[in-house]
């Protein structure tokens, strides 16, 4: 279990975390340090996309997902991949197909991915400073609101709240220094 400590009004100068740190961006898993242009319909470092999962554009209708999703379950369903020797086949595309299937099948979901995939293509080609995993950044808590800190070289800090972390539907962050213009990946 993360331990929160009281934030220190020196750090935070008196002000709320929350007015300080307003910018971060979620993003998915690629390559590079997205220096490399991202599409939505691309793979991003070996991991594709929900749409790509299943073979549809992103423009495509919910019964056109649905239809996919049936067809790309039966394919890589671990039953129907089982060998000979009646072994379980792979889990790993069945499972990718699953998780596809319950973002986008979902209308609220399927809107916020979007959202976080073209905030992706936004940042693509973003420098990124410096790669770090969650459990790296320390845990602050400030007027009962808890959040994730990590110091930047300037002496500024990049900031997220918990609540953006728990409710990210990606695997990486991109966060803003609130001191200066560097920016930091970070592994959920």
């Amino acid at each position: 279990e993360r331990q929160w400590r009281p934030a220190s009004k020196e750090k935070n100068r008196g002000n709320k975390l929350s007015q300080r740190s307003r910018w971060w961006l979620k993003a998915g898993p690629v390559s590079g340090r997205f220096r490399e242009p991202v599409g939505l319909s691309a793979t991003m470092a070996g991991h594709k996309t929900h749409y790509v999962v299943l073979g549809v554009l992103p423009s495509s209708s919910f019964e056109e997902i649905k239809a996919a999703y049936k067809a790309a379950a039966l394919r890589h369903h671990p039953d129907k991949q089982a060998g000979c020797g009646g072994g379980v086949g792979d889990t790993g595309e069945f499972s990718a197909v699953q998780a596809a299937w319950e973002v986008l099948r979902e209308a609220d979901l399927r809107t916020k991915y979007d959202h976080q995939l073209s905030l992706l293509q936004t940042v693509a080609n973003t420098p990124i400073s410096e790669d770090i995993d969650l459990a790296d950044m320390e845990g602050v808590e400030y007027d009962g609101e808890r959040w994730y800190s990590y110091p930047c070289r300037c002496s500024g800090g990049y900031e997220i709240p918990d609540a953006e972390v728990a409710d990210s539907l990606v695997n990486c962050i991109i966060v803003g220094c609130s001191g200066c213009s560097l920016y930091i990946s970070i592994n959920i």
